[in-house]
């Protein structure tokens, strides 16, 4: 005899049969699991939305050096090599940076600006489509931009300066390309990207060095190894800034990040976590008590059906399965019904917070794979709540049962 449909079928039926019972058993798992979906909803809507921010901010996963100092390619390369890092580039010092920008064919108005070097893969240039500076090109900050009413593909006349005896400068003249511009959200400054080459090649200029790339005269370049007086570093995630400037003090390297802010969105973080860990413990224990003595009394209250049905050909495993399927109907119903609220509710909830308080953009964020994982593990809850009453089905003895009439 095939008893595991007719299990299933009796199950089903039953809990229909007693539909009130099982209305409030469903509800009461609602009552339960949809708080819980929603603090974490909170947790992910309002630190995610700051995790957010600074992770779309390149500052946030900025390591600076502070002062100039004296990093050989030895040094360049393992640190470009930490895990964490996402991007590296040797700079030169802030007094061999500056340049003087004007519109080409005007030169009414002046503005200074201090390069910084910039290849593939830069966080900033990844802000505008991820663009490759060329050697006569330059990527402008917003500030510089509206001061010289530039747009992309203008061309403006960079000037690099120095001296050649006192009061004579000389003055070396490129004209450049703007090949992008970057936002007011990530420059605020008056610095300028620029190709490497170019940057290291003004250093070399202002240093009297002679320099193929400006075909300028100078002493010859020195064909000892370079070392670099600074760089420009970027971690891949705001969780790897500490580990990396970590790495850098215990090497006597002073640097400057955001890590304050860093750390009291991850301490919030870690914070909330805790706080529903804490409260779904209490709640997980709650449940499956609960459910465990519901369905003890079901099968008390429902000996005799068990016993004519273990009479009639059911064995023992399947009256044991019985309770256990009706455990998996009634958590999987209860598990979608309070998705369905929580999904029905978050936009609602969202859209009335967000006219109270400024700023707010997501307030409930119910991530997919987090609903997923409660509701499993309330069906696994409830399923181990109903264990025991499968256990004492399966050793009911029917001759006592029917006698009992009980």
């Amino acid at each position: 005899m095939n008893w595991l449909p007719i299990v299933l079928r009796l199950g089903l039926a039953d809990i229909w049969h007693d539909r009130r019972t099982s209305g409030v058993l469903i509800f009461g798992i609602v009552s339960v699991t949809v708080p819980l979906l929603l603090l974490e909803a909170a947790r992910e809507g309002i630190v995610g939305g700051m995790k957010e921010q600074l992770a779309q901010d390149p500052a946030s996963t900025q390591i600076q050096p502070v002062g100039a100092g004296s990093y050989d390619e030895r040094f360049l390369a393992s640190l470009k090599d930490m895990e964490g890092v996402r991007y590296l580039i040797p700079a030169t010092r802030l007094l061999a940076s500056p340049v003087e920008f004007s519109r080409l064919g005007s030169r009414d108005r002046k503005v200074l600006g201090f390069m910084l070097p910039s290849s593939a893969g830069d966080p900033l240039t990844a802000t505008i489509g991820g663009i490759v500076v060329g050697f006569d090109e330059i990527v402008l900050a917003t500030p510089i931009a509206d001061e010289l009413r530039l747009k992309v593909g203008d061309r403006i006349i960079g000037r690099l300066t120095r001296g050649v005896g006192t009061p004579k400068f000389e003055v070396l003249e490129r004209t450049l390309r703007v090949a992008g511009i970057l936002p007011p959200s990530i420059a605020e400054s008056n610095y300028v990207l620029m190709n490497p080459a170019f940057v290291y090649a003004s250093e070399a200029f202002r240093e009297h060095v002679a320099s193929p790339e400006f075909s300028t005269t100078g002493e010859p370049a020195a064909h000892a190894k370079r070392v670099f007086p600074s760089f420009r570093l970027f971690a891949k995630h705001i969780e790897d800034v500490e580990p990396i400037r970590d790495w850098l003090a215990e090497r006597g390297v002073r640097t400057s990040t955001r890590l304050r802010q860093i750390s009291l969105v991850l301490s919030l973080d870690r914070t909330l976590r805790q706080s529903v860990l804490a409260l779904a413990v209490p709640v997980a224990v709650g449940l499956v008590l609960t459910l465990t003595l519901l369905f003890w009394m079901n099968v008390r209250r429902k000996r005799r059906e068990l016993c004519l049905l273990s009479v009639i050909g059911i064995p023992p495993i399947g009256l044991a399965v019985l309770p256990v399927s009706q455990a998996f109907v009634l958590s999987s119903l209860a598990v979608a019904l309070s998705a369905l609220l929580v999904l029905l509710g978050e936009p609602a909830i969202n859209a009335a917070i967000r006219t109270r308080i400024a700023g707010v953009e997501i307030v409930l964020n119910a991530e997919p794979i987090y609903t997923i994982g409660l509701g499993a593990l309330v069906i696994l809850l409830g399923a181990l709540a109903s264990f025991g009453a499968g256990l004492s089905n399966a050793r009911l003895i029917p001759s006592l049962g029917i006698q009992d009439g009980r």
